[in-house]
């Protein structure tokens, strides 16, 4: 292998354990989830608040998902 080429692997192989790690962040967050909706219960608050936590960990796993993509062409 080039020794050029392995820093580049090795950013690669941590940007795809980011991907993973949001992944399994994501599956532990939402495995609290209550897919009925409760209004009159106060437990509102909680759900739009996790629904809030599960937007930003879908954003980042996107974005970080695209990053890692996109470098791989950079390595091949």
């Amino acid at each position: 292998m080039n020794t050029i080429l392995f820093p580049l692997l090795v950013v690669l192989i941590a940007l795809a354990l980011g991907v993973l790690t949001l992944f399994l962040w994501r599956q532990a967050v939402a495995r609290n989830e209550d897919d009925s909706l409760h209004v009159m219960h106060g437990a509102l608050t909680q759900q739009t608040s996790l629904s809030q936590k599960l937007d930003v960990i879908d954003k980042w796993g996107k974005i970080l998902t695209v990053i890692t993509h996109c470098s791989r062409w950079n390595i091949y």
